[in-house]
């Protein structure tokens, strides 16, 4: 009885879908706004870039669990959509945000101003504008990692109601 479950995939795609579903909405929709309006934006921002490296590689690691581990068709589709987002987001897309915010951060200390101070120098202004471009791609790509995930129970066989 043992082996065979510990043979059959069933656990391990229960668990990671379980697990990769949890910390991607924890983290997106209680975790992430909590710190946001509780810390101060440059903690925040450091915070964030020491998270986002084990949240991103979670997300990429879990979600290749669950293609390894489904049969269905659809399943696999949705797990190759959050495998791919969240190794975008860990390999690219997350270290060029936090790259340009500490530059930001770096530039907000040598000229004493905030970035969303009246009177930003033009390096500011572009370094905010690289900056909103960058954290909108992370933004989007992580949106269609909660919606795959949340599409998953309608759209798979696998789960019986």
């Amino acid at each position: 009885m043992l082996a065979k479950l510990l043979s059959s995939s069933a656990p391990y795609h229960l668990l990671s879908y379980a697990s990769v579903t949890g910390i991607t909405l924890w983290h997106s929709f209680i975790g992430g706004p909590v710190a946001f309006k509780t810390l101060p934006r440059q903690q925040f921002g450091l915070l964030q870039s020491k998270l986002f490296p084990i949240y991103f590689s979670l997300q990429t690691v879990l979600n290749g669990i669950c293609l390894l581990t489904t049969s269905n068709r659809n399943g696999r589709i949705i797990f190759i959509i959050g495998l791919v987002c969240g190794l975008l987001n860990l390999a690219i897309v997350g270290p060029w945000t936090t790259k340009i915010m500490n530059e930001r951060h770096k530039v907000e200390k040598e000229e004493g101003k905030q970035y969303n101070e009246p009177g930003i120098s033009d390096r500011l202004k572009a370094l905010n504008k690289r900056f909103g471009m960058a954290h909108g791609c992370s933004s989007i790509i992580n949106v269609a990692i909660v919606l795959s995930l949340l599409a998953y129970p309608f759209v798979s066989s696998e789960i019986k109601f």
